[in-house]
């Protein structure tokens, strides 16, 4: 997700309400102790603004509450909130929150220092702002060059942030930055990362008294989770325990023998312990041996954070209502009401536009969202025609979801809002991922991609000796065609090129490249004739290095 965060200079002032408003996520606290994995909903404001002349930068943890918990118990079982008491409930409304963040940035002519860390200052309990002196973030240490590490965990993944970077950028480079005009960029889960590692939660020793509390009760109001009392025998397991499976979350059934990590992500896997220490916009699924990770295109809320559109900014609400009179505002019509598509690509959606006066701006919001991108444009005339362009993250899981968009004019007159749906494909993504996408129906485009050795990959030799796969080729439009390699790709240069094999012409195709580490590219271009075929990208890897032409 796209986010503008700095307009202006640093001497005035700019509060970002909002910037990241209700992030949810599930993490196990280090060191683990009586709390054993705590579910948050958080808001993090932050601003840049000058003091005595300086510019000077604040992260505020504004609100935050707990979603659920999970305890360790005398009796050396985890129990979750649904089978605590409301004593326990109290307690951790006690908790104190302490919030580190990585978040992606694009930063125009100093891209060596693609991450900027937040840091809320000190811990807080829910309902109380933190409390973060401005100017406190070292200016030395806000800019960095290190991905977050991802950890896979029994419900998906967690994201540890790299505590001391090899690379920071100095204080002189960092204000300058932030004087700039500074953009969060898409990462590998949306606009930012929660460094489960670097955050921590204070106050647990009330949770620890509240639990001494219960145990030493009467008889009658004593939890069998509490450990044994001497001379007695152990009571009945109660309802987060085995002899009650139809009172336990959904998720049990596969044989969890945890509590759920999110109440909205009733998930399971085959075998084992529940590991809540995920992070809930990673949706996961049973599959029998383990667990795939993912993001589930059912939850719009979550789907919004994680597609994007290249120079888009988001904006909190649903799109703008139409505006000026149907005579003179501009006009869309969806060409296609259902695109397929897939993780990892690039969703085209044609529509066809009249309108009176050029479009200076584009809107898109993922059905059901609180959240829509806004791409501004500067079109010289009033053809209008185009499609929406959406970047679908190589974590999106199959499924069904929709989209509203509309266009403004540059009279500020906004059109009718149109609707498009998209089937998505969970389609390989390994370590290497280059798909294809074009927006005319009834055409076959193919996607060419050879590899280091010197074998090229497509329709006709679906896969290579190096692990490279096709594993989609599509005849009839729209696309995804998709070629992975599920291991390590080879080192060296792969030359990527589009073919227009049949169909409607001119198409417009779309190449979208994926690569461990963070490394992505697209690319566009035209095809206008049958039996043309066009180099689209060369890229050379090294390691885990990749460089585009």
């Amino acid at each position: 997700m796209v986010l503008a965060l700095l307009l202006g200079g640093a001497a005035q002032a700019a509060d970002f309400r909002g910037a990241f408003d209700k992030e949810r996520v599930c993490f196990s606290p280090q060191p683990q102790g009586v709390l054993r994995h705590l579910c948050i909903e958080y808001t993090l404001h932050w601003r840049l603004f000058s003091l005595m002349g300086e510019a000077a930068v604040n992260a505020v943890l504004a609100d935050w509450k707990v979603t659920d918990f999970a305890i360790a118990t005398p009796a050396g079982t985890v129990a979750w909130r649904a089978n605590l008491p409301p004593a326990l409930h109290e307690a951790a409304r006690r908790l104190e929150l302490h919030v580190v963040m990585d978040a992606g940035v694009r930063t125009p002519g100093v891209a060596a220092f693609p991450w900027l860390r937040l840091d809320s200052g000190s811990p807080t309990r829910q309902g109380t702002p933190s409390y973060n002196v401005p100017g406190s973030p070292d200016w030395a240490k806000l800019f960095h060059t290190a991905a977050p590490q991802v950890h896979a965990t029994g419900t998906g993944r967690v994201y540890h942030c790299v505590a001391s970077p090899p690379a920071w950028a100095s204080a002189g480079t960092a204000k300058t930055l932030m004087r700039g005009e500074l953009t969060l960029a898409p990462t590998i889960v949306g606009a930012s990362v929660f460094c489960a590692n670097l955050s921590s939660v204070g106050n647990t020793s009330a949770l620890s008294r509240a639990i001494r509390e219960v145990c030493d009760g009467g008889a009658a109001l004593r939890p069998s989770w509490c450990a044994p009392r001497k001379g007695h025998k152990p009571q009945e397991a109660p309802a987060s325990q085995d002899d009650e499976p139809e009172r336990r979350a959904p998720r049990a059934a596969a044989g969890c023998r945890g509590g759920p990590v999110d109440p909205l992500d009733r998930t399971a896997g085959a075998t084992g312990d529940c590991d809540a220490s995920a992070d809930p916009l990673d949706r996961t699924a049973g599959t029998g041996t383990g667990r795939q990770g993912g993001i589930d295109p059912r939850n719009p809320q979550v789907l919004s954070r994680a597609v994007t559109m290249d120079g888009a900014t988001a904006t909190y609400g649903g799109l703008p209502a139409a505006s000026g009179t149907p005579d003179s505002r501009p006009r869309i019509r969806a060409l296609v009401r259902e695109v397929t598509t897939s993780n990892g690509s690039t969703a085209q959606i044609p529509f066809e536009c009249h309108a009176r006066q050029p479009l200076r701006r584009t809107y898109v919001q993922v059905e059901g969202a609180s959240r829509h991108l806004r791409l501004d444009s500067a079109a010289a005339g009033t053809e209008c025609d185009g499609e929406v362009a959406l970047r679908l993250p190589t974590e999106l899981l199959a499924g069904n979801f929709c989209v509203l968009f509309a266009v403004e004019d540059r009279a500020g007159q906004v059109s009718n809002t149109e609707k498009a749906c998209l089937k998505a494909l969970k389609l390989g993504s390994g370590t290497l991922q280059i798909s294809l996408s074009w927006n005319t129906d009834g055409t076959d485009v193919d996607l060419h991609v050879r590899e280091p050795g010197g074998q090229t990959i497509y329709f006709a030799r679906p896969s290579s000796a190096s692990g490279g796969r096709l594993d989609r080729d599509d005849r009839d439009g729209f696309g995804p065609e998709n070629i992975y390699w599920n291991g390590n790709a080879p080192d060296g240069s792969y030359f990527v090129d589009v073919k227009l094999h049949a169909g409607r012409k001119p198409t417009r195709y779309v190449v979208t490249v994926n690569a461990a580490g963070g490394h992505s590219q697209v690319r566009t271009g035209v095809l206008t004739r049958s039996g043309e075929r066009a180099r689209v990208l060369r890229f050379v890897k090294n390691g885990d290095r990749i460089s585009f032409d």
